[in-house]
């Protein structure tokens, strides 16, 4: 369990790396607590985000296989038409600034280079409907693209202040025809893990 905490601590650091104690504060910020689908929705219709097709993760061993992907939050993971991943990204130092102009140009991603070693299905292994806690499994109607979302409930309104211009530039696809399946993954400690209150990693800022 210990490994389990230590690398949720590094998560922490590396979701809000690069911000500063006003910003943080500013944003609502606060140390991570254990979290229930009922909460989560909750937090969701207050931030005007949509709750449809939420992910959690089984546990924390499965959280733990997460951090090594290194995504952070809030942030996008992109696949094209066969499920596979195709990174917004031009170099790895850019930031979650360029998800929106990559949406602006998502009707081109089936023409984009993928990652064929990288599906949607290895990014997602380990995550459960938040409702139900039964695994997620990807269905098997044809979409042109898929956006899976990653958030954090003690991100406070940082997730708003980017996932609702991205809901937004997604539907606007939408309305031009395209197909896009949109899963949105919370990257909270669930109380369902079964963690001790005092392993919980603190925020320092």
């Amino acid at each position: 369990m210990k490994n389990y905490i230590c690398i949720g601590l590094f998560v922490v650091v590396l979701l809000l790396s690069g911000c500063v104690r006003a910003l943080f504060l500013y944003n609502g910020v606060h140390n991570p607590t254990f979290e229930t689908h009922k909460s989560l929705s909750r937090f969701l219709v207050k931030q005007d985000i949509d709750t449809v097709g939420m992910l959690c993760f089984r546990d924390s061993s499965s959280f733990f296989e997460f951090t090594k992907q290194k995504i952070g939050a809030p942030n996008v993971q992109f696949f094209n038409n066969c499920g596979k991943f195709v990174d917004y990204r031009s170099s790895d130092t850019d930031c979650n600034a360029k998800v929106s102009a990559f949406l602006e140009r998502l009707d081109s991603i089936n023409t984009m280079p993928a990652d064929t070693s990288k599906s949607i299905e290895s990014s997602l292994a380990g995550t459960v409907w938040s409702a139900d806690h039964t695994d997620f499994k990807l269905d098997q109607a044809p979409y042109d693209a898929y956006m899976v979302v990653y958030w954090a409930k003690y991100l406070g309104r940082a997730n708003k202040s980017h996932i609702v211009e991205w809901q937004k530039l997604a539907a606007d696809a939408k309305n031009k025809g395209m197909k896009i399946k949109i899963l949105s993954v919370s990257t909270d400690f669930q109380l369902s893990w079964g963690m001790n209150k005092n392993d919980l990693p603190k925020l320092t800022y």
